[in-house]
């Protein structure tokens, strides 16, 4: 059915598209939200069947029937949340030492800090998503009880004031409010302009470090450090993976002092000027 082809798809991309390390929890609240439970029964010839032998004997132990098993209720929003930690653990990386760099890439840093800027809007916006989400949910919860408790005291005829007054201290936040301080129009301005300024990551990582020739621009050794970011190969290949567009550029074959095309045509410019 549907759902056990989205818990196939990002069981997939968790284990064989990226690697493990990278996608370590990301099935836990602290990166996807509340991850919910179902009581599935497990189909014959399945997966989640251990073994025939296995069910069979529990058949024959009991007259009971079996528990079902629990699954996780997996969401495409998921898969979503775990390329974003794919990504942040990347650009958390180290860059590799001098001695490994022959076989790195180049990337561009102004790339790596907007794409972080944007994570990082990302998962507030995802927090106060499930902060919302919970609320509404606490809420639903509290006028249940309140409804259950009305039903079960109506015999009782107690009187109307009395159970207002009774239950008022126990009344539930506003509609869409997380119960906690509200931010200033200071703190509220800077929030607004901060989440404005992150845009998407654009799909070329190293658009404005590539030349019209498709090398690395030509640049002083003070403004590469600045420009240019060094990854190991399996970064690069995870990033690759995910902004396809992007242009590749290995560090054994750019090298570092840029394009020789345009260096080239920028002598012959210097040579026509001072003829």
């Amino acid at each position: 059915n549907h759902r056990d082809l989205v818990v196939a798809v990002v069981d997939h991309y968790a284990n064989e598209v990226y690697p493990s390390d990278l996608t370590k929890g990301y099935d836990t609240p602290i990166v996807s939200g509340e991850v919910h439970s179902v009581a599935v029964v497990a189909k014959k010839g399945g997966r989640r069947n251990n073994s025939s032998n296995n069910a069979q004997a529990a058949s024959t132990a009991t007259p009971a029937a079996a528990p079902a098993a629990e699954d996780k209720v997996y969401t495409y929003e998921m898969l979503r949340n775990m390329e974003m930690l794919v990504v942040a653990r990347v650009l958390s990386r180290p860059e590799p030492p001098l001695h490994e760099r022959s076989t790195c890439f180049y990337v561009s840093k102004s790339w790596c800090r907007a794409a972080l800027r944007w994570l990082e809007v990302q998962e507030e916006e995802r927090k106060e998503r499930e902060e919302r989400r919970r609320v509404v949910a606490e809420e639903a919860r509290l006028a249940a009880a309140m409804a259950a408790a009305a039903s079960a005291s109506a015999p009782n005829s107690t009187p109307r004031g009395k159970w207002k007054g009774k239950h008022n201290k126990h009344k539930s936040p506003h509609p869409g409010s997380s119960g906690k301080k509200k931010l200033s129009r200071k703190e509220q301005r800077q929030r607004d302009r901060k989440m404005s300024d992150a845009m998407p990551p654009w799909s070329n990582i190293n658009n404005d470090i590539v030349c019209e020739h498709g090398s690395i621009k030509q640049c002083s050794s003070k403004s590469a450090r600045a420009r240019r970011r060094v990854m190991d190969k399996q970064a690069w290949k995870v990033l690759k993976r995910l902004y396809p567009d992007s242009v590749q550029l290995e560090t054994n074959k750019v090298g570092s002092h840029g394009c020789l095309l345009c260096a080239a045509e920028a002598e012959t410019a210097k040579k026509a000027e001072s003829d």
